[in-house]
């Protein structure tokens, strides 16, 4: 349950028009209902009678709304008495992002400009992509940090959202070793391997399925063992369990130097991903605007760099 999908249902309720909430909650329509459908899952019923005309709203629909107002109007209560009595940490710039990318790139991502901006204050947290650019374009976060394939489109709204490239990444197939350091298990063979596999809700489950598909080398059977939407599950999983599974090649840096995991498939099953950072066309915040002009300042001198590289013969 989140706040917003109370407020969402609330102006809902009273505009008994998606179209007209959807632009006072400054979403988009799809985003917005999404959230009315969410909320309607969460409570296990019906809010909300689509069949008419403006829409109405249905009898559990007409007692939620009793009940959300007053909840809602406590809960704004609360907080009032509550920003009273502690300093709230205000941040500079508020980015979500992937998990994986919490961990391994965004903190040399922000050591890298602070070299060359003043240090500024960051709130970070992680939450499925929708959820994301739902928080972007209703400007209650300044940016978002994920990671992106060719053949896997993020869906968005793009007269709203815009994004630069950051940076590349591999995902790679790996096994568990044996005691030797060997692989433990052969993705080129006919004995059925186990897998920890990504969950259908989860992006790299439609990357991986590309990979499968595209590959021009069969792979050997796999029994599923667990599935995670999440690389960074699979990741311990693989620390106790023996088996294969696809991991962001920096994720599994340190796994790689343990010697518990090990590449496997020669590349055949491996892909290139681009670290893409996703912004509001109309960028509000003059912190956010300023990080955006120097990254692509530093994206356009990379890309100068590399071009008059001498070329290796």
């Amino acid at each position: 349950m989140e706040i917003k999908w109370i407020e969402d249902f609330l102006s809902l309720a009273r505009t008994h028009n998606f179209s007209r909430s959807a632009e006072e909650r400054n979403v988009t329509q799809p985003a917005f209902g999404r959230r009315i459908r969410a909320l309607e899952r969460w409570l296990g019923t019906d809010l909300v009678d689509r069949r008419t005309y403006p829409i109405t709203l249905t009898v559990d629909g007409t007692q939620f709304r009793e009940t959300a107002s007053s909840v809602l109007a406590e809960l704004y209560r609360n907080k009032a008495t509550f920003a009273k009595s502690t300093v709230d940490f205000k941040p500079d710039i508020k980015i979500a992002a992937a998990n994986n990318l919490v961990l391994t790139f965004l903190p040399g991502w922000y050591s890298g400009l602070a070299t060359t901006m003043q240090p500024f204050t960051l709130r970070v947290r992680t939450e499925n992509f929708h959820d994301m650019i739902d928080d972007l374009t209703s400007a209650e976060i300044d940016l978002v940090v994920q990671y992106y394939h060719r053949e896997v489109p993020l869906l968005m709204d793009t007269n709203l959202v815009e994004w630069l490239t950051l940076g590349t990444e591999r995902l790679r197939l790996y096994s568990t070793t044996d005691g030797s350091g060997n692989p433990a298990h052969n993705p080129h063979g006919d004995v059925p391997v186990p897998l920890f596999a990504y969950s259908n809700d989860g992006y790299f489950a439609q990357i991986t399925s590309c990979i499968l598909k595209n590959s021009e080398t069969d792979m050997a059977p796999c029994n599923h063992v667990v599935e995670s939407p999440t690389a960074d599950f699979l990741l311990k999983f693989s620390a106790t369990t023996s088996g294969i599974l696809w991991l962001p090649e920096n994720g599994a840096k340190q796994a790689v130097k343990d010697h518990t995991l090990i590449p496997v498939g020669d590349g055949v099953w491996d892909t290139e991903m681009e670290i893409r950072m996703f912004f509001r066309r109309n960028v509000a915040n003059p912190l956010t605007s300023k990080t955006l002009d120097v990254l692509r300042q530093t994206t356009k001198s990379a890309l100068k760099a590399s071009l008059q590289e001498p070329s290796m013969k």
